[in-house]
């Protein structure tokens, strides 16, 4: 399919997210630029994906459903280490750590709420230079602290609907061999509890190949490499974003999601 995809736009100042309502005069969000982009179908794939060469895997993953994603105590005791062991499985990391989740959806949003966790429609990367062995020795440190200062850690996102087969706004993610590294500009994303991070803008590149996972259901899951320490260039970090697909009413089904964030260890 066709669809578009939203880059990097004119550059001035560092760009910047907030996720809460910044300062009078303060965009939101750096100024974006949708191009039209070709987005292949990852069903169709006959030689399969991995993740040392797109950077991304599709899995149908039953055996890590579980009974109410909702419920916060379940998703910690429980899915957390379905899906510490499922990247362990793809990866051969002899330890993973979760350290977050995110629920996205695509609902209308009612008067004055936060939009924080709507599908985000830019592609992006998670992590920075510095922000990914930031994050990684604030979650993993206390345990791992020499597998992260010997580079010996991946990180990971691991991405599944929740509420049922997805039928609008689907993932999209860029093939890790078709980006350069001046594409990736830093950003900065502040949080409303005080939190400042870093996640990558990315410039437009008619080189780019995006992929997407028609209907996915909730038994099958997306494993991302969001940050690889040891990789060159752009292939150190994972990019992402959600898309709209053509022909569509507003009748579809809601998107609901789930994203877990791991660091994965390496002996």
């Amino acid at each position: 399919m066709r669809s578009t995809v939203n880059y990097l736009g004119p550059e001035t100042d560092k760009p910047e997210i907030y996720l809460f309502d910044p300062p009078p005069g303060v965009p939101k969000q750096f100024p974006t630029i949708g191009h039209d982009m070709q987005i292949d179908n990852g069903r169709e794939r006959p030689d399969g994906l991995s993740l040392d060469r797109e950077g991304f895997v599709f899995l149908h993953d039953p055996g890590s459903v579980i009974a109410d994603f909702h419920d916060e105590e379940m998703l910690a005791d429980v899915y957390y280490r379905k899906i510490a062991d499922l990247i362990m499985r793809e990866t051969g990391a002899s330890d993973v750590v979760i350290f977050d989740h995110t629920y996205r959806s695509s609902r209308e949003l009612m008067p004055g709420e936060s939009d924080a966790n709507q599908p985000v429609m830019n592609a992006h990367s998670d992590y920075t230079n510095d922000s990914g062995p930031g994050r990684a020795m604030d979650v993993a440190g206390d345990v791992h602290a020499q597998a992260i200062d010997a580079q010996r850690y991946r990180m990971y996102n691991v991405w599944r609907p929740i509420n049922g087969t997805v039928e609008r706004k689907p993932l999209a993610l860029c093939d890790i061999r078709s980006r350069e590294s001046e594409e990736f500009v830093p950003a900065v994303i502040r949080f409303p509890n005080g939190r400042v991070g870093g996640v990558m803008a990315i410039r437009h590149s008619d080189a780019h190949r995006w992929m997407y996972f028609p209907s996915m259901s909730v038994e099958e899951v997306i494993v991302l490499q969001s940050f690889d320490p040891r990789a060159l260039g752009a292939r150190r970090f994972g990019a992402h974003c959600a898309v709209d697909e053509p022909g569509m009413t507003g009748s579809e089904r809601i998107r609901e999601s789930l994203e877990i964030r791991a660091v994965a260890i390496f002996d």
